[in-house]
Parts: C-alpha cells; sequence; structure tokens
C-alpha cells in the first residue's frame, strides 16, 4: 500500500487469495495491526499507514510495554480504552462526542441520518449533558446500541447473529431482588427448551456520584470450584476465587464437581446479595459419546446457556456495568477448552487412558485424539438433548461470510486472529488462513476489572486521556442537491421477489434517461427523507402475498407509514421541502389476478405518496401476469412520457417520437451478443452455496426424515405430508405461522425433453460459462446471473422450465422459427392479448410444450441461460410447531400432476410437490425460513381465534392446535381463548386429512370445536366453508366483534373472497350495519392485525375427466389450436406452490 491518502489495509487470505480492503478501523478508536497466520509475513502495520495515528492497541500499549509486545491473547489487556472499560468519569465534553458518532451511526441505520428528527435529537442530547453531564438512550437506540455492540466485537466468532439480538430494556430496576428475577426473565427467554436464543439484559447504566449496578459472576451459571488442602480442586479451577466469596457471603454448597453458584448481584453499589438459580431455569447436558458407552460414566455435564455477565457494554458514551449476554456454545468452548484445559477440569488423560491410548510420550498424538474424540462426545450430547450448539467449522464458515458481508456493508470487520480461530483443527478453517485486523469500534462490549476488588473505590482515576471533539457536533441544514444543469432528475424505485419488477424498472429507465438524470434504486436502498427533495419519483413493484410489500420493499413501508404518522398527510412537503417544488409520480404494480389483492402493494405506495404531498403523473398501471402484462406495462410507459415531457424541461435534441416508438421494445437486449464457452472447475460446486448466490439468500440443507400420505388409498388425488430435518440448525428456527422456503429441483423428463430441442455445441454435461459482448466492445464478460454450470445442471437446478413463457420471450423464440406458419403463430401469441391470455389460462403451457408444438424452433444453449427465469424458492406454511417438534419442520403438500389438452396431451409436475414425494428418505433439502409475523397467534393469548382453510389450508392451523396442546398440557396453563376450526374437503373417507389430529385436539380442550364443510358427499348438496360459517352466525358475530376476536384465513384466493363476503352479511345481520359499514369493519380487522390470510392462487377449477385413456395426437393445424380444453385430474389445486 503507497500514496500519501492511502486509509485501507489490504486483507489476505491465503487459501482463496481473496483480498479485503479494510477501511472501517480509521473510524475506530483503536488502529490495530493486522494479525496474521502465524509464521506469515505481516502485510502492513498501523504505522505503514499515512494519515492514521498509531494508538495503543493489542501489539502497542502502554510506554512501559515496548511496541513489538503483541498483547492480542491477553484475556484481559491492560490499556484501558482498547477491550477493557475505564474507571474515572467521564468528562461532558467525551460523552457529548460519542454521543455525537453514534447518533450519527444509528440515524444512517434507518436511512433518517441529517434530518430534522436527527438534528432535534442532537439538540435534546447536548441540553441533556450540559445540564446533567449525561443523557438517556431511547429504547430504540439502545437495541441499536447493543446489537452494534455485537456485531463489533472483534473476539467474537458469531457474530452473524448480532441481527437477532433480543434486549430487556430493565433500567428501571433498583434492588438486587429485581435484578434477580429480571435474569430469571432473561434465562428462560434464552433456554427456550434448548433452541437457545441471543439475548441482552441491561440495567441502570452509571451515573456519576452513585454507586454501579453490577452481576460478579462472570457467566450467569458457572459451576464452583472448591479448593482441597492437597491444593486439588473439586469442580471447575477458573471458579475457586469466586466460589470462596460466595462462601463468606453464606452461600454453601455440596461440594461436588457440577454444583452450579449463586447469582451475587450488586445494586446501586451496595452490599451484593446472593440468589439460589431456580433449577427448572437451568439447562443441563450429560455428556455422552456415539460409539464410546464409558463416556457417560466419567460423569460430565456442561450447561446450555453461555451468559457472559461481567462485561460492561459502552453505547455513546454511556457505560452500562451489568449487561448480562448470551448466545450459545461453539462446541470446543465446552470440548476442547472447559474440559480439556490443564487450568479447568482437564480430562484428556482420563479420556485417553479409557481409550487405550498409550501415553508415555506426546508422538502418539495422545493429547489430540483424546480431544477430539472429547468435543465429538459434546456435540453428540447436546444434539441427542436437542440443545442448539454448532461445530467450530460451521461456525468460522459463517464467520467468513460475516467478514464478508461486513466487507461489503462497512468497509472492514474487526477481528483478533488469535481469538477467531478455533482451538481445535485450527488450519481445517477457513479463518485460520484469513489475514485480520483487529481494532476497536463503539459500541462494544469491554472488559471490566471484577467487581470484588472495586467494591470500595467510589471515583476510579482515568488511566487514558480520550481526544475531547467537543466542537465536533455540527448541525447540517438539508440541503436538495443541485438539478444537473441539462436534464431533469428522475429516481425510479423497484421492490421485487423474483426480479421482473426490477428488469420492467431497467426498461423504463432505458427510455428516461435520453432525456432525464435517472437513478434506478431499490427500495430497501432508498432513504425516505429524500423524498422530500424528490421532483419526479416512478415506482415499479409487486405484491407478495396477500397485498404485502415484497421482501425488499418492507423496509420502504414500514419507513413511508412512519414518516405518514411523524408528519400527518399532505402538506409535508410544502412545509419541509426549502425549494417548494412539486413531487410527481406514478406507480406501476406487477401481479396477478389470481389473487383477489391484485396490485395491492403498488396500490399503497400509492396512496402513500399521495399522502406526504405528491402529484399522481397517471393513475396507478397493473400488469397481470396471466396475460396483458407487457401491453399494460407500455402502455402506462407511454403515457408517463408524454406526461412528463409537458411538465419537465426536456432538451431540444431528444427525439420524443423516437422514443414512444422504442418504448415497445425491450431496448437491455438491442445491443448484446451472447456466447457459451467451456471452462474447467477447480473442485465440485456446492449446490447450497450456489443457490444462495444466485437468490442472494442463506440457504440451509434439511433432510427428509419421513413422508406420509394423507389422503385414503381411493382418492384420485395425493396431499402429503413431509418431515424435514433442521439437522439442530439455529437459523432453521422458526414460529407457528411462519413459512419455509423450498428449492426444488425441475422433473428430469422435462429437462430431457428440452434438451432433446436444442441446437447445442457441447453435450449437456459440459461446463458451460455464459459470456456477453456489447456492441462497440472486443472484450467479452462473464454474465454472472449463473455459475459455471451444464446445460443438464442449468436446466435442473436454476432455470425456470416449468413457467409459461412471456409474450416479449414469445418474440424473441419466433425468430429462431423457420418455418414462417409457425413464427406468424408464436407472433401471434406474443402480440394478441386475448389470445395470450386463453393459451395461459387453458393449457399452462411450459418451454418444453412450446419447443415440441413448434418443432421448426432451434434455439442455442445460451438463449435459455439468458433468457429463461430463474427457479424461485416455493413457500410453504410451516405445519408444526417447534416446541413439539424440535429440529423438524412439517410441511402438508398437495402433490401437483395433470393433463393438459386432447391435442397436445402434455403431462404436467408441480415442480415441488412432485420432487418432494418422489425423493427418498434422507435426501437433502436445501430451505430457509421467510417469517410471517402478521399470521402469528395473538399476543393476547386470551382473545377468540377462528381458523378458516380448505384443503391444504389447514397447514398453518395445525401448528396452531399443536402448540395450543402443548400449553394445556403445562402444571399451570394459561388461560387461552376459544379457538375454532371450520375447515373444508371433500368427503371424509377420502381426504379430511388432519381428522384425527383435530379430533384430539378438540377432545384435549386445544380446539373449542371443529366445523368441517363436505362438497362430495353422495345425495348431499355441496357444502363449502363458507355454508358452514353461515350456518353459525351467532357463533362467529360474538367472536370477530362482541369478544374482538382474530380470523386467520389460509387456501385459496377463491375460497378466502367468499369467506369475506359470508363474513360481511352475519355482521350486516347480527350488527344491524349496512353492507359497507360491514365491509369496512372488516378492513379495520385486517389493518389492526386481526384479520390474517395466507392465501395461494388457482389457476383453474376445472371437472375431471371420466377417463384418461383414449389421448388424441398431437396437432398444431390451426393456428388456435391453444383454445382446446383442458383434461386435467388435479388442476383445480393448482397453486404457486
Amino acid at each position: 500500500m503507497s500514496g500519501k491518502c492511502a486509509t485501507y489495509v489490504r486483507l489476505y487470505n491465503h487459501e482463496t487469495g481473496k483480498q479485503f480492503a479494510d477501511k472501517l478501523h480509521t473510524r475506530g478508536s483503536k488502529p490495530a495491526e493486522i494479525t496474521a497466520k502465524p509464521g506469515q509475513r505481516k502485510r502492513v502495520a498501523t504505522n505503514d499507514i499515512p494519515h492514521v495515528k498509531p494508538a495503543k492497541t493489542p501489539c502497542t500499549s502502554q510506554s512501559s510495554i515496548k511496541n513489538s509486545a503483541c498483547l492480542a491473547s491477553v484475556m484481559r489487556p491492560p490499556i484501558p480504552g482498547y477491550l477493557t472499560a475505564e474507571t474515572g468519569k467521564r468528562s461532558k465534553e467525551e460523552i457529548l462526542s460519542q454521543a455525537t458518532d453514534f447518533l450519527q451511526q444509528y440515524y444512517e441505520s434507518i436511512k433518517k441520518s441529517d434530518t430534522e428528527e436527527h438534528d432535534a435529537r442532537l439538540y435534546e442530547v447536548c441540553d441533556s449533558i450540559c445540564l446533567t453531564g449525561t443523557y438517556e438512550l431511547t429504547s430504540d437506540e439502545l437495541v441499536f446500541g447493543a446489537k452494534t455492540a455485537w456485531r463489533n466485537a472483534p473476539r467474537c466468532i458469531g457474530r452473524i447473529q448480532w441481527n437477532n439480538l433480543e434486549l430487556f430494556d430493565c433500567r428501571d430496576v433498583t434492588s438486587a431482588k429485581q435484578m434477580f428475577e429480571a435474569i430469571c426473565r432473561h434465562l428462560e427467554y434464552a433456554t427456550n427448551g434448548g433452541n437457545i436464543r441471543s439475548a441482552i439484559t441491561l440495567f441502570r447504566q452509571r451515573v456519576h456520584g452513585k454507586g454501579d449496578f453490577r452481576v460478579w459472576n462472570s457467566q450467569l451459571i458457572r459451576y464452583a470450584g472448591y479448593l482441597q488442602p492437597d491444593g486439588s480442586v473439586i469442580g471447575d479451577p477458573v471458579n475457586v476465587e469466586f466460589t470462596q466469596i460466595c462462601e463468606e457471603l453464606g452461600w454453601s454448597g455440596e461440594g461436588g464437581r457440577f454444583d452450579v453458584l449463586p447469582l451475587l448481584l450488586q445494586a446501586d453499589g451496595r452490599k451484593p446479595e446472593w440468589f439460589e438459580i431456580p433449577p427448572e431455569l437451568i439447562l443441563e447436558v450429560d455428556i455422552a459419546h456415539p460409539k464410546y458407552d464409558w463416556f457417560a460414566s466419567l460423569g460430565l455435564k456442561w450447561y446450555g446457556v453461555p451468559c457472559v455477565s461481567d462485561m460492561q457494554i459502552d453505547v455513546g458514551g454511556i457505560q452500562f456495568t451489568a449487561a448480562p449476554f448470551n448466545g450459545w456454545y461453539m462446541g470446543t468452548e465446552v470440548g476442547a477448552r472447559n474440559f480439556g484445559d490443564t487450568n479447568r477440569y482437564n480430562m484428556l488423560e482420563t479420556v485417553a487412558k479409557h481409550m487405550g491410548l498409550d501415553t508415555s510420550s506426546n508422538l502418539t498424538l495422545w493429547k489430540d485424539l483424546a480431544l477430539i474424540e472429547t468435543n465429538i462426545a459434546v456435540l453428540h450430547s447436546y444434539k441427542e438433548a436437542k440443545v442448539t450448539i454448532t461445530d467450530h467449522h460451521a461456525a468460522a464458515e459463517s464467520f467468513m461470510q460475516h467478514m464478508d458481508k461486513e466487507q461489503r456493508l462497512r468497509g472492514g470487520c474487526p477481528a483478533d486472529w488469535v481469538w477467531i480461530v478455533p482451538p481445535v483443527s485450527g488450519s481445517l478453517c477457513p479463518v485460520y488462513h484469513q489475514e485480520m485486523l483487529s481494532y476497536q469500534m463503539k459500541p462494544a462490549f469491554l472488559y471490566q476489572v471484577e467487581a470484588w476488588k472495586t467494591q470500595s473505590d467510589k471515583k476510579g482515576k482515568r488511566l487514558t486521556t480520550v481526544k475531547v471533539v467537543a466542537t465536533a457536533i455540527r448541525f447540517l441544514t438539508r440541503i436538495m442537491k443541485l438539478l444537473l444543469a441539462s436534464r431533469p432528475p428522475l429516481t425510479i424505485l423497484y421492490a421485487t421477489e423474483t426480479g421482473k419488477a426490477e428488469r420492467f424498472a431497467h426498461r423504463i429507465c432505458d427510455v428516461f434517461k435520453t432525456g432525464f438524470n435517472v437513478k434506478v434504486t431499490c427500495m430497501e436502498d432508498y432513504n425516505t427523507a429524500d423524498l422530500l427533495n424528490e421532483s419526479f419519483l416512478l415506482v415499479v413493484t409487486s405484491t407478495f402475498g396477500n397485498g404485502e410489500a415484497p421482501t425488499n420493499g418492507e423496509t420502504f413501508h414500514r419507513d413511508m407509514k412512519r414518516l405518514i404518522k411523524e408528519h400527518g398527510k399532505n402538506g409535508n412537503r410544502n412545509n419541509n421541502n426549502a425549494n417548494n417544488h412539486d413531487l410527481w409520480y406514478s406507480v406501476f404494480g406487477l401481479g396477478s389476478t389470481a389473487y383477489p389483492d391484485f396490485c395491492e402493494f403498488a396500490g399503497t405506495v400509492d396512496t402513500m405518496l399521495n399522502e406526504v404531498g405528491g402529484k399522481r403523473l397517471t393513475d396507478v398501471y397493473k400488469g397481470d401476469e396471466l396475460g396483458g402484462q407487457e401491453e399494460a406495462f407500455q402502455e402506462w410507459a407511454r403515457d408517463v412520457f408524454k406526461n412528463a415531457c409537458d411538465i419537465f424541461p426536456i432538451h431540444r435534441g431528444v427525439n420524443r417520437k423516437a422514443i414512444l416508438t422504442m418504448l415497445g421494445t425491450d431496448t437491455s437486449e438491442m445491443y448484446k451478443s451472447y456466447r457459451i464457452k467451456p471452462v474447467t472447475r477447480q473442485k465440485e460446486p456446492d449446490p447450497l452455496a450456489e443457490l444462495e448466490k444466485i437468490h442472494d439468500k442463506k440457504v440451509f440443507p434439511c433432510k427428509v426424515k419421513d413422508r406420509k400420505q394423507l389422503q385414503s388409498a381411493t382418492s384420485s388425488r395425493s396431499t402429503i405430508l413431509v418431515v424435514l430435518d433442521t439437522q439442530g440448525r439455529t437459523d432453521l428456527s422458526y414460529q407457528p405461522g411462519d413459512h419455509v422456503a423450498v428449492f426444488p429441483t425441475n422433473d428430469k423428463e422435462l429437462v430431457h425433453k428440452i434438451l432433446s430441442r436444442l441446437e447445442l455445441e457441447y453435450t449437456p454435461d459440459t461446463v458451460l460459462q455464459l459470456e456477453m459482448q456489447t456492441e462497440g466492445q472486443q472484450d467479452w464478460t462473464k454474465v454472472k446471473r449463473m455459475p459455471p454450470c451444464t446445460m443438464q445442471e442449468a436446466l435442473s437446478r436454476y432455470l425456470d422450465i416449468t413457467s409459461p413463457p412471456t409474450p416479449d420471450f414469445l418474440r424473441m423464440l419466433a425468430t429462431y422459427a423457420t418455418s414462417s406458419k409457425e413464427r406468424d403463430q408464436i407472433m401471434l401469441l406474443g402480440k394478441a392479448q386475448s389470445d395470450y391470455k386463453t393459451w395461459i389460462n387453458t393449457c399452462h403451457p411450459n418451454i418444453g410444450d412450446v419447443l415440441i408444438s413448434f418443432p421448426s424452433i432451434r434455439i442455442p444453449g445460451w438463449f435459455l441461460l439468458d433468457h429463461l427465469p430463474i427457479l424461485n424458492p416455493r413457500y410453504y406454511s410451516i405445519s408444526s410447531c417447534p416446541k413439539v417438534n424440535p429440529n423438524e419442520i412439517h410441511i402438508t403438500v398437495a402433490v401437483v400432476k395433470y393433463w393438459t389438452t386432447a391435442s397436445l396431451q402434455s403431462y404436467h409436475k408441480g415442480v415441488c410437490s412432485t420432487w418432494l414425494e418422489e425423493l427418498d428418505v434422507g435426501a437433502a433439502v436445501p430451505a430457509y425460513i421467510k417469517p410471517a409475523p402478521s399470521f402469528y397467534l395473538p399476543s393476547d393469548i386470551k382473545k377468540p381465534v377462528i381458523l378458516i382453510g380448505n384443503g391444504t389450508g389447514i397447514a398453518p392451523f395445525r401448528s396452531f392446535w399443536q402448540r395450543r396442546e402443548l400449553e394445556a398440557t403445562c402444571s399451570n396453563p394459561p388461560k387461552f381463548g376459544k379457538m375454532t376450526l371450520v375447515f373444508g374437503c371433500r368427503h371424509p373417507d377420502i381426504d379430511d386429512i388432519y381428522v384425527e389430529e383435530t379430533s384430539r385436539a378438540e377432545k384435549n380442550g386445544a380446539l373449542l370445536q371443529v366445523k368441517t364443510a363436505y362438497s362430495r358427499l353422495h345425495g348431499k348438496p355441496k357444502k363449502y366453508v363458507q355454508d358452514m360459517i353461515k350456518e353459525n352466525p351467532k357463533l362467529i358475530f360474538k367472536h370477530i366483534y362482541e369478544e374482538q376476536g382474530h380470523v386467520y384465513v389460509c387456501g385459496d384466493n377463491l375460497m378466502a373472497v367468499d369467506v369475506r363476503k359470508t363474513l360481511v352479511q352475519i355482521l350486516g345481520s347480527k350488527g344491524r350495519m349496512t353492507s359497507q359499514k360491514a365491509q369496512d369493519y372488516i378492513n379495520n380487522m385486517r389493518e389492526s392485525g386481526r384479520y390474517h390470510e395466507d392465501l395461494f392462487g388457482v389457476v383453474n377449477r376445472l371437472s375431471e375427466p371420466k377417463s384418461n385413456t383414449n389421448r388424441g395426437a398431437t396437432s398444431t393445424g390451426s393456428s388456435y389450436w391453444f383454445m382446446d380444453k383442458i383434461k386435467s385430474t388435479f388442476a383445480y389445486e393448482y397453486a404457486s406452490r
């Protein structure tokens, strides 16, 4: 690194060759040297970085310690300010400086930095510090500070979970007894039956002139160490001193190896008090070995929740001296350190002798062998006990992922190599080969002097001088960015689940950039405060689920609601915009009319923009993926462009007519060439890692543990219960109501059908890299939408080959048809809105059907690699309660299989449902959890609940009644509100799939009653769930109106519409409301979180054929061949799943 202005340190990974440029350390209070792999040359030191003043670090300490002495391996560095807390009183200037920096971090995190709200908070804090010498953090600031302190901890390998930390704010606690009660609540929450949850409890901050709050224990749960007359120790030697202190205060242990020490708690500097931890809050694991039966006889055990309790957390200049914090164990912490270290339980020689190892010489590596088996025993025992733990390899890999993400998000990651590398098999872990930079960021966790050593020290002397930066506070006035002289600015926002909205956003960008200064931004990256300075905004968004925002639009949605709530509707821009110009906007929504809430989020965004003072350039346009989406987009684009040209000053040289002509074309591919190039892979690809790159999601492996057919043997349909084994992964933890996303593999027969119709330059098993060349350039660049792979792998794992082709795709495909007749037919489908929609709705064709129906098409392999959509995961409502089925995910799957038209006779299979049906037990299933908090059971458990679902819509309700059944069996069960299930299926002997479970739940009191509607009872009229609701108007009205209960609806959207109509009728008749008022009541229930829906679209409801034989031959003689009727046995329940 050279040059006078360099402000980064380059860090190398000696295994992969990857490099990081760490810039974050320049913002830290203590820049440090690189901590490198032992034996390797450090590439740069602090002194080599221009303009970065060396500070006291692990490798540069007090004057009595030479700069060559590294303190990284010192448990508590003797340098106040670096990982060790200061003891003296902080000046107002110092607190103000740190508060300013912290508030800047906080408001940047919520995308509101340098706003009026930020400025107002700074003034408020400044006034408080000037008057009182301190200030108090808000609840949100405290949560952010605690999470960031964990994120900044350089010695923690498990920081990837930092944002999942739960905080218990106990700053109002005044006594040791209240501290004890709060800690008990912490332990109960964290333990969670073995499914450990990260949590922190914060007590009152340090206040000058008052005593501190302290937890004297180093961890909340620790084993006593009893010093014997001969100098030996029974128990944990590390706790001998603390055990003696407890005994001096009146506690007496039983003298065993694993006696849990009491809590010593100190409130407001008073004398500490001791409290026994209730046994039910101490989760312990007996250690056994999967192969050595004698291991259990060693009598080893350890606790499940490691909760560090003697560290201080420093947030914004405020010191919290009592801040117990827990994550979960890495196996080596117990097996290698607690059991293996000679100054702890020192079990290695005992284990080695039981194994029959030769301990006479170190050359036999008996210590290594015994250590490995001890760690195996720990991991095995925790897994068997269903207590969260991670192995050191997984922890190291997750830290590398965290480090990579931090590099992208913050420009660096503080990390102490000495502490990050696991104590077992270090060089086998990726962190061993990674250079790291150790420095301290604030907020921070800091070591403190043991409480009993500072008990009488009321006014500690300051050990270091911190730079005073009182004049650094500058209150900035928001200034709108200067408009470019030649072009008016335009911001285009998008939110998407599949990537389609992003593609449309870039298409509209290609058009407008000829006359505007255009910026395309994802909603999750947009700061809503910038709306005050926008003059022209376009939004392209899809809708997820039941009218909800896509995942990357959730933050924008939340921030907009907060903006409206804080500033009120309308007039906001006029009051806050110094330039007092208008915000013109227009919204385009993508969705499917198969859902009742078609493009609802687009309408929500339109309304919100209007409420903050925006002016509509056009009404909301909506594009239906079932037909006419492309035409709707083109119409919207033309109207927006014409209206924008009338309002904004467009340069004279812009040819508006040419632009309007271009609107009907996707110009993104006009000037690009593609090719595929054979490459050699260095190693076999990791399917999970590849999926993570493609979808930008963390994906985890499950295994099929069991599969059960739920329908009777006489049924012509198939519904299965699939049990997935999460293998104890905490990343796959969930709550009743959540969804699991499953990544399927395409059907082998369909893949083969497509491969047989391609013009391939290479064999299907050749590893290929897709490359692109832009017109006017000589170089070919790699297309990164997929990793290098074979055509077989691409069509099997990564590309969606079952969804109907879009009109754009068909028009491009038509150019590869050698038959003019077929080319005209394809162009007809690609242009004619009504014909395309009829074709899609009746045939639901996939790319294989198209290639067979038009045999003159011979397309190159690169065309599919570039133009087919990515195969997205399928979402399933989870059908199990994690407390009842630990380490398992149950999903209820309707298996989709059907024949299409009489002429085409294509046999279609649901991508994921058929794949799950055909997987062997033990097969891997890539998955991740998608939380659905809007479908959780009420926080007020006393509220009545009505569950309404048909078919597989019963899936999430199974998790509800399982949870109620479990809680009802507790020794002191809570008092629940009544839960009623209204379920619809065909016949009690065929597809009442969970009748035995619901009957048991009803008997046990988990369900008040179960009302089932059967639609195929011989000799009786069809009855659906809405009919069952009509038959019980008094019960329904009482629960949802008089008792303010909750309604949960799960199933197909057509059923959901009928249910809403029925509830409106009941409210109208029983509540004497008009139809409109009744509808408003349902809408208010939904907005207030009392009406919950989890719906999936039904493409077709078709009658079943009398026979599946006599299938005709393929015919393409008519250009309207796609108008034939579908013959289907299972399309009635075809869903997005």
